[in-house]
């Protein structure tokens, strides 16, 4: 639909049909239908598209708030699976499937309170996580720093011997 659209919208094509598709589609992700956002062969974006379905969805939805959670990850690392269990979507998920191409989905959320705080929970174990993962770097630095500083007082210890032995063999000559 979005390669038509965008097709008929170029040669400036008034068919009332052609005019019509955004508002289809957006009845269509308001009904839970999924919309592709990346054509997953050509990975473009078809952006004239894309902006009047979404034109359309706020005309129909109104002046609502909208939550975007996005989701990115490695083949079958359980990214469906997790959206499932988290919000009681019914995103497909099998062993091997995979989806490509980027899409956008519509789902009224009937708790509200509870996903705000899901999400601030994850946000705060995200901080904390990154917080110990900068702890550990610094540590690691830290140890680092102190191994290299220990190697360059050995070698300055050992030259400093030398060059006393040195001094010393000189002296009793």
């Amino acid at each position: 639909m979005a390669q038509i659209y965008e097709s008929a919208v170029s040669v400036q094509s008034h068919n009332k049909n052609m005019t019509d598709l955004p508002r289809l589609a957006a009845q269509l992700i308001k009904a839970g239908h999924p919309l592709e956002l990346m054509d997953e062969d050509a990975a473009h974006v078809p952006l004239i598209w894309v902006s009047a379905v979404l034109h359309e969805l706020v005309k129909i939805l109104g002046d609502q708030r909208v939550f975007v959670l996005s989701v990115l990850g490695i083949q079958s690392s359980g990214k469906s699976t997790m959206l499932n269990a988290m919000f009681g979507l019914q995103f497909a998920v099998s062993a091997g499937r995979c989806t490509r191409g980027a899409f956008m989905q519509l789902w009224r959320a009937k708790f509200e309170k509870k996903i705000t705080e899901l999400l601030d929970d994850l946000v705060k174990n995200m901080k904390r996580n990154l917080s110990e993962l900068l702890q550990l770097q610094n540590t690691r630095e830290n140890f680092d720093r102190k191994a290299r500083q220990k190697e360059y007082n050995e070698k300055l210890f050992n030259l400093s011997k030398e060059l006393a032995q040195e001094l010393k063999g000189k002296n009793t000559d």
